[in-house]
């Protein structure tokens, strides 16, 4: 059984300590990884968790972290080929609101360049050259 959040659960920048994509140390994963502490022992007994892999961007095909692979997640957010293959309509976080801030989610992959990560914005569209400001 996949989970997909109905709406945000937050707001996060990806990374405020800098430029950088890398999902390992970023403020987005202590944020998801807050949201996993939640859990009962018996819960996350019952999460089997995933390897995150490192690699690079490809397009829609990028189904990886920048920087080191996380091991034994237990949540974690979609990657850019994860989030294409969800249909447009339920990637919109607030389809009354597709404008506001709110709306717009981070995927955990890298986006073209270093200092980007792909996000989905509120209307739903899968984009991998957003700023590290979105939040």
């Amino acid at each position: 059984m996949t989970l997909l959040a109905a709406g945000n659960m937050g707001l996060e920048e990806f990374d405020t300590d800098g430029a950088s994509n890398e999902y390992a140390t970023s403020d987005l994963k202590i944020a998801v990884d807050a949201l996993a502490d939640k859990l009962t022992t018996e819960e996350k007994a019952a999460v089997i968790k995933r390897t995150l892999v490192s690699g690079s961007y490809s397009g829609t095909e990028t189904d990886c972290v920048s920087g080191a692979q996380v091991d034994n997640a237990v949540f974690w957010p979609l990657s850019t080929k994860e989030a294409y293959a969800v249909d447009k309509t339920l990637r919109m976080a607030d389809p009354d609101h597709p404008c506001w801030a709110s709306s717009y989610w981070w995927l955990r992959s890298p986006g073209r360049t270093d200092d980007l990560a792909a996000a989905v914005k509120g209307d739903g569209g899968v984009y991998s050259k957003v700023g590290l400001d979105v939040q």
